[in-house]
C-alpha cells in the first residue's frame, strides 16, 4: 500500500495532505500501541485503549480512502 503512495508523490511531485496526515497519525498510532504492548504502568486502562482503538480505525478507514484516491476510483 505504501508504494501506491510512493509512486503517487513521485508522479505529482508533490505530498498530497492526506498522504502527509495519514503517515503521521499512523506512526502516532503505532508508537501508542506499542507503548500499550510493552508497558505495565497504571495508566493502561479501557479509557486509553479505547482512544488507541480510535486512531486505529481513523488510520485504517483513511488508508481506504487514500488507496481509493490513488487509484481513481473515487
Amino acid at each position: 500500500m505504501a508504494y501506491s503512495a510512493y509512486l503517487s508523490i513521485i508522479g505529482t511531485g508533490s505530498i498530497l495532505p492526506l498522504i502527509l496526515s495519514h503517515g503521521s497519525l499512523g506512526i502516532i498510532t503505532l508508537a501508542l500501541g506499542a507503548l500499550f504492548v510493552t508497558n505495565r504502568w497504571s495508566w493502561k486502562s479501557k479509557r486509553y485503549m479505547r482512544i488507541e482503538l480510535v486512531l486505529w480505525l481513523a488510520v485504517f478507514l483513511g488508508g481506504i480512502y487514500l488507496y481509493l484516491v490513488i487509484n481513481n476510483a473515487i
